[in-house]
């Protein structure tokens, strides 16, 4: 009896799922975005206050990478949720270690045809945002560094 009924709770959960539609990540994907360009913006920000001595830059550039690696793994487990891939602890395990040949295999595994070429141009027109935020975030550093 106690099993027919945990059968019925199943069938309900899924069928609430399903009534739900497909998931939209949207909101979260552009704050993943957004918090790496806060993430660039700020190690910009230490890099010009701080002194022109690299032991001081490489702590910065190891916090600042291992951030955005999360942010953009985070990004793609979103973006997975959406179109129904299943990330193995394997798959995550490669990410963190090699994000800059994990990310190009999980567009290319996941979307096809213009939709591919089409996140691999917005990915390069990112990183030059990304860049710039740096940049401007470097600049507010050696201000501050000059004006104190």
């Amino acid at each position: 009896m106690d099993d027919s009924l945990a059968i019925d709770q199943e069938i309900d959960a899924v069928a609430e799922v399903v009534a739900e539609g497909p998931v939209d990540n949207g909101r979260a994907k552009r704050n993943c975005l957004v918090f790496i360009l806060i993430v660039g913006l700020i190690a910009g920000f230490f890099y010009g206050i701080g002194p022109d001595e690299s032991d001081y830059q490489i702590p910065i550039d190891f916090a600042s990478s291992f951030i955005i690696t999360f942010a953009v793994l985070a990004w793609c487990y979103l973006d997975g949720e959406e179109r129904n891939f299943n990330f193995s602890r394997k798959c995550s395990i490669c990410f963190v270690f090699f994000p800059y040949i994990c990310f190009p295999w999980y567009i290319l595994k996941v979307r096809k045809g213009m939709a591919c070429l089409k996140i691999f141009v917005l990915a390069v027109l990112f990183f030059v945002l990304y860049l710039i935020a740096c940049g401007l975030g470097y600049a507010l550093g050696l201000l501050m560094s000059y004006v104190f």
